[in-house]
């Protein structure tokens, strides 16, 4: 038999009152006049089930745009105005400009981009998320079968499979490798952890953004964002040929 009547009480009179707001009432202060709608709970900082998502949690449009931001198209005063928004409504930690080059740094929960300019407008951006956790099969499956493959490490052997992964690997120090989709204007950084593979569940620890070329024209520019402004030749690239080794 219950003997606290008053706390029985409360907990009813909660119970009676919650569609009006019991949960939400400060105390001290008398319960609002008029009822709200109920707004939904917005999406946290850390979500990470798609690239977009990961790189600030909503997709605004399609890459290689950003939060709004075109390679090639936008101004400086474009991006100030957007990361001046994205920072007021708290997708982004803060943000700023180089003191010896035109780039704006750009801070978030899981990792950093950097905004490069040139003759006024946006070159390229780079993005690193050592905190997305985001995997080369993830980048296949939105983005399909890469372009080029710029492997940094070479390995001669070819016809075996990645049955061999396991989550451990994640920990052990790797070499970066590229796949890139110059026509899309993407390239992805993948930290690969054994000679000559790529295998779907090896980490991606970054992006590029770029202005759409064909693969002919990114192996003619030097530096070319498609291949991560490394000095790369025709030789370094290879095609893809699937999971595995080989690369």
């Amino acid at each position: 038999m219950f003997k606290d009547t008053k706390g029985i009480s409360l907990v009813l009179l909660c119970l009676a009152m919650f569609a009006g707001g019991c949960n939400g009432m400060a105390p001290g202060n008398a319960p609002s006049q008029s009822t709200s709608t109920p707004q939904p709970t917005p999406t946290p900082i850390g979500w990470r089930a798609t690239l977009e998502a990961a790189l600030l949690y909503e997709e605004v449009c399609a890459p290689p745009c950003w939060q709004g931001i075109t390679p090639g198209i936008s101004s400086e005063q474009d991006v100030i105005s957007i990361l001046e928004q994205l920072k007021a409504k708290g997708k982004i930690e803060g943000y700023g400009k180089s003191t010896k080059s035109d780039t704006y740094f750009v801070f978030s929960p899981i990792g950093y981009m950097n905004i490069e300019f040139k003759d006024g407008h946006v070159q390229y951006m780079r993005s690193l998320y050592p905190y997305a956790n985001y995997r080369v099969r993830q980048v296949i499956d939105r983005f399909g079968m890469p372009e080029a493959v710029a492997p940094r490490s070479r390995a001669p052997e070819d016809n075996q499979s990645c049955s061999w992964w396991n989550d451990s690997f994640d920990k052990q120090p790797g070499q970066t490798s590229v796949l890139a989709y110059p026509s899309r204007g993407v390239t992805f950084a993948v930290r690969v952890v054994s000679h000559g593979f790529i295998c779907p569940e090896m980490l991606t620890e970054g992006v590029y953004y770029y202005s759409p070329t064909s693969l002919p024209e990114a192996l003619k520019e030097e530096g070319s964002p498609a291949f991560m402004r490394a000095d790369l030749s025709n030789e370094d690239i290879v095609q893809w040929h699937g999971y595995g080794s080989g690369y």
